[in-house]
């Protein structure tokens, strides 16, 4: 049976999202679970899980044909969205320690919206700025999670 250069390209995709939810997986099990069944651990082994879910969704979609295609393999938007989106998000792990993480996600949100086609003032600074303040009010006003400040803004005396 002959597999097509975009079915290969999707069964790459999906080992690839797989393999980087192991590695994810392995990381999140070093944190400490805390003492209730929620705990730091949480979320970030959930979101590997739903990673690897993805990637193996991704893998057999082309090896079963039920599902379509999904096009991810043209160099375009492999050089121009997820490339992009794979360097900003170093980037915002990187901002997140230097200045925590409602000020990072300030600084990249809008970054994001543009690499994945948003164009409009509103859609560039309105949307991902509300969204921000929304996630900020709900996890950290609310739940009372912390946040962090990051060693720039405590080098600076801020925090």
């Amino acid at each position: 049976m002959s597999v097509s250069a975009e079915k290969r390209e999707e069964i790459a995709l999906g080992l690839l999202l797989m393999g980087f939810s192991a590695i994810c997986l392995w990381a999140a099990w070093d944190i400490p679970n805390g003492r209730t069944l929620v705990g730091p651990r949480s979320v970030p082994t959930i979101s590997a899980g739903f990673i690897g879910l993805g990637g193996f969704i991704i893998l057999l979609s082309p090896l079963i044909g039920r599902a379509p295609s999904i096009g991810i393999g043209t160099p375009h938007r492999v050089l121009g969205i997820v490339l992009p989106a794979a360097a900003l998000a170093m980037v915002a792990v990187w901002l997140w320690g230097a200045v925590g993480w409602t000020v990072a996600a300030l600084i990249v949100a809008p970054a994001f919206f543009a690499i994945f086609g948003a164009r409009g003032w509103r859609e560039l600074i309105f949307f991902p700025c509300g969204l921000v303040g929304i996630l900020y009010l709900t996890f950290f006003q609310l739940l009372g999670l912390w946040h962090g400040t990051g060693w720039l803004i405590r080098a600076m005396g801020l925090s």
